[in-house]
């Protein structure tokens, strides 16, 4: 299987441990877990729960170490 953003946010075993943050946050704050909504943020929702999944985005990559 290719290795596509879908498949290394949502899918990818090798990041299973360091997804359960990403997905508490989600649940946490009731927004689906969508590959559009992790790369491409909320139009329905202020600027501030957009920054906070951004960083819990940006926090899942530095943590997998997947580009370094």
């Amino acid at each position: 299987r290719s290795e596509d953003s879908t498949h290394f946010l949502l899918h990818c075993p090798l990041y299973d441990e360091i997804r359960i943050d990403l997905l508490n946050f989600c649940a946490e704050y009731e927004i689906a877990l969508t590959i559009e909504n992790l790369l491409y943020g909320l139009d329905d929702q202020d600027l501030e729960l957009n920054e906070m999944l951004f960083n819990e985005v940006h926090l899942f990559i530095e943590q997998s170490k997947r580009f370094t």
